[in-house]
């Protein structure tokens, strides 16, 4: 978050029911510089970065594999001076029967 917001800002993260039937949304904010266009479009891919011999490019990639992985998705929203949203939407899991880590029985 330091990289997005050098100058500070606010960061946020939220978890919410999902407008897909059967999932829920974790969701990333910042009010940072964002993004242009062009780094929109290659934020996922593997090994891409925009910090030089800083970064390593496989942050959001990893998160895009964890998404894929779980039958979820990764959407990004961003726009230069605008900051980023980042929504992480995964199936939701029925809830565990209340004995089930019941040791004892």
């Amino acid at each position: 978050m330091r990289d997005a917001m050098p100058d500070g800002g606010a960061f946020s993260i939220r978890g919410k029911a999902s407008t897909r039937a059967n999932c829920f949304d974790i969701v990333v904010a910042d009010t940072g510089l964002g993004m242009s266009e062009a780094v929109l479009q290659r934020a996922l891919d593997p090994f891409f970065t925009t910090k030089g011999a800083n970064g390593s490019g496989i942050g959001l990639a990893q998160v895009q594999a964890l998404m894929v992985q779980s039958s979820g998705s990764i959407d990004i929203e961003s726009a230069p001076g605008q900051g980023a949203t980042i929504r992480l939407t995964l199936p939701s899991c029925p809830l565990a029967d209340e004995h089930a880590l019941d040791l004892h029985h």
